[in-house]
Parts: structure tokens; sequence; C-alpha cells
């Protein structure tokens, strides 16, 4: 893909056939096989290829955690889920299991270090989250994906221009993702210095949209809203049935 001008890759799923020399049938959590650390040869040879491609990674490596998180006992009463659609939660519910669940830890550690030898190589990476698939939650999604980041050898300042300039700069966005006169400028304010350390939950103390200030608890206490017409849920809710 790269080499035909492709220059951003999600999700590191595409470069499993690229990481087996047999091309085993799997998808993420094949990045948690027991003997997925014997190929870290060939994840060495496959950083270098993408650094020599000049292709941009957005590993979004919150899908891999959340994967992990609701195959945990006791997850539909987590609080992150408190403030998520109750349609959505339904739909991705999944029995607990603690070998899937092992397993996708195993492969959000394995997807981790693939991230450090791409950042070692100076391959381009940003943030992204998979909102709404594992029922992550939005807007908590993108800094826990921060501090996963940080948890794959990015520094705090960098990881936050993941997000930021750095992704506005790379959609050709130059009036997102940072403070200057013409620029958008809707800001998050959080408590603590997110330049030492990202944290998984924030404490936000208020935004900033369009010129408004908003406080946490205006905008939680908003109603929540039916997802029954929006068309990406109702494959959340087809796939659902479909299990069933």
């Amino acid at each position: 893909a790269a080499r035909a001008g492709v220059d951003e890759f999600f999700h590191y799923d595409g470069i499993l056939a690229d990481l087996y020399p047999d091309r085993p049938r799997a998808w993420l959590n094949a990045w948690g096989r027991p003997d997925f650390a014997e190929t870290l040869d060939r994840q060495r040879s496959v950083a270098d290829g993408i650094r020599g491609s000049k292709i941009t990674a957005t590993p979004t490596l919150a899908y891999w955690d959340s994967q992990r998180r609701i195959r945990e006992t006791g997850w539909p009463e987590s609080e992150d889920l408190r403030y998520t659609p109750s349609d959505m939660v339904a739909w991705q519910a999944v029995p607990p299991d603690e070998k899937l669940r092992d397993e996708w830890r195993r492969a959000l550690e394995a997807a981790q270090r693939f991230t450090g030898l791409l950042l070692e190589r100076e391959v381009p990476v940003l943030a992204g989250s998979d909102v709404p698939c594992g029922v992550i939650p939005p807007g908590l999604s993108l800094w826990r994906e921060l501090s996963l980041l940080v948890g794959a050898g990015m520094s705090p300042t960098r990881a936050i221009r993941a997000a930021t300039v750095d992704a506005a700069s790379y959609l050709g966005k130059p009036e997102l993702g940072q403070l200057s006169p013409g620029s958008v400028a809707d800001l998050v304010f959080v408590r603590g210095n997110p330049l030492e350390a990202i944290p998984e939950k924030p404490e936000v103390a208020m935004t900033l949209h369009n010129g408004t200030i908003y406080r946490p608890t205006e905008l939680l206490a908003k109603e929540e809203v039916s997802l029954e017409n929006e068309p990406w849920a109702r494959q959340f809710k087809q796939h659902s049935e479909r299990q069933k």
C-alpha cells in the first residue's frame, strides 16, 4: 500500500501478513499470540520499510486496551461507561473471558513495542482512538491513547502534538491544533501538568468551544441521545443481532 502511494495506515492489522511468514488468518488479537515475540527481527525489518516509505502510522492503541477492558469481570459497571450511550454498551457487550483478556493485554504490549520501533526510526505517529469500537468512551479515549503512546516511548509533549498540531498539519488544517491568530482554538483545561505526564483520566476543569466556556457538570448533565437512526451505530446493532 505504501509503495502504491498510501500515506497513512491504521491499527497495524494490515502488516500482520508481513510479520508472519506463513500468513495465518488472524486479526489484531494475533499480536497477543505467545509466539509473536519470535517475529521481532521481522518487526524490525518491517519498521525499517515503513521508515523508508515515508508513511504515517496511527496505531490506535486505545482499541487494543478496550478489547482487554470489555472482557474484565464487572466491566458493564465501569465508571468509564457512565456517560457512554447505553445502546452502544449493549450492542458491544461480550462475556467475561480471562483467556481473551490476557491475549489482548499481550497484544497491546506487543503493539506498544512495535510503536516504539517506529518512534526509534522517527516514523511520524499520530493519535487516534477508533471510537466507538470496543465501547471506547468519546473524549476520554484520546487521553488514554496519549497515555499509551507515552508508554510506547513518546514524550508527553510529543504525544500532545500527535493529537493536536501534528495531526492538523498532516490533514492540511493549519487552523486546528494550535494557539495562534486565526486558529479555532478550542481548548480543554486540565489540572496538573500534562507536559510532565499524561493521565489516563484527566481532571478536566473546563472546556472552551467557539469562545464559550463549558463546565464538566453542564456537559455531563445533557440527556442521552438515541443512536437508533445513526448509520454507523446501526452497524453495531446489526452485528449484535447477528451474534445472537
